[in-house]
């Protein structure tokens, strides 16, 4: 019984001193149920933003893979010549 009751008096000291509660206590006007969420329209312009970069990606990696295709047509392909089956 002494063990429930230290155990309840510290999980009310840990809810008491809980900042989370000293918000809760300090708002007037807190209304019981009321959510302080971000607006609907901050989430939508940062995930249009992601999704515009995301699908920029490949765009702006598109003259690399210009650049490594015309170095391999012009070069030829050098795989073949280090091939060690070849040297036996």
């Amino acid at each position: 019984s002494q063990r429930l009751a230290a155990g309840a008096a510290a999980a009310a000291a840990a809810l008491a001193s809980s900042p989370l509660a000293a918000l809760a206590e300090e708002a007037d006007d807190y209304e019981y149920g009321a959510v302080n969420a971000p607006g609907g329209l901050t989430i939508a312009v940062v995930g249009g933003v992601l999704a515009i970069l995301t699908a920029a990606v490949p765009v702006v990696l598109a003259p690399g893979e210009d650049a490594f295709n015309e170095m391999r047509e012009r070069d030829g392909d050098f795989s073949k010549d280090f091939d060690p089956r070849k040297n036996r």
